[in-house]
């Protein structure tokens, strides 16, 4: 009995250390297209810009601060947690991965394993070079992993939350 205790116990270790980032850091629980009361809890007020020409606001917002004042404790690196907001609705929330002129942080593969641990197996994306995006659709969200390169040298890697209504509001880096 005391074998199976012991057994039981740690696989709730292993299993809790391995699902710890998925547990912090929720991008599932926004409710996009829900107002955005939820992301102005972390930021404060969205402000819109008033376009200067014909002096109308543009109800769109990007906001962004560090992973760890979203997901403490998350082990993404150099991160970044963003959203967006379309005529007062969440639009789509996204982690960003920093990376420098080395594209240390990708190198990594923190975001990487962070996406196939919490969603799933990408097909031949082992390789460090490889390049591309998978999508998930779960009820009526859209998750959307890419890695690609810009300007064949600098990669961008971006993990995003959105649904079939509000993504193309959102810029994916696909073109670039």
């Amino acid at each position: 009995m005391k074998k199976l205790i012991k057994k039981i116990s740690l696989i709730l270790m292993f299993s809790s250390y391995f699902t710890g980032v998925s547990l912090s850091c929720d991008l599932l629980g926004f409710h996009i297209g829900g107002n955005k009361i939820g992301v102005e809890n972390l930021f404060g007020p969205i402000e819109y810009e008033i376009d200067q020409e014909d002096m109308t606001v543009e109800k769109y917002a990007e906001v962004s601060i560090a992973i760890d004042n979203f997901c403490p404790n998350s082990n993404l690196g150099d991160t970044t947690f963003k959203a967006t907001i379309v005529d007062d609705v969440i639009a789509g929330v996204a982690i960003e991965v920093n990376n420098g002129n080395d594209n240390a942080e990708s190198k990594k593969k923190l975001l990487y394993n962070y996406v196939t641990t919490t969603f799933g197996a990408i097909e031949d994306s082992d390789y460090p070079s490889w390049t591309g995006q998978k999508q998930w659709n779960l009820s009526d969200k859209i998750i959307l992993y890419s890695k690609h390169l810009v300007r064949k040298k600098f990669i961008v890697e971006e993990l995003l939350v959105s649904n079939k209504k509000y993504i193309s509001y959102i810029g994916t880096n696909e073109d670039e």
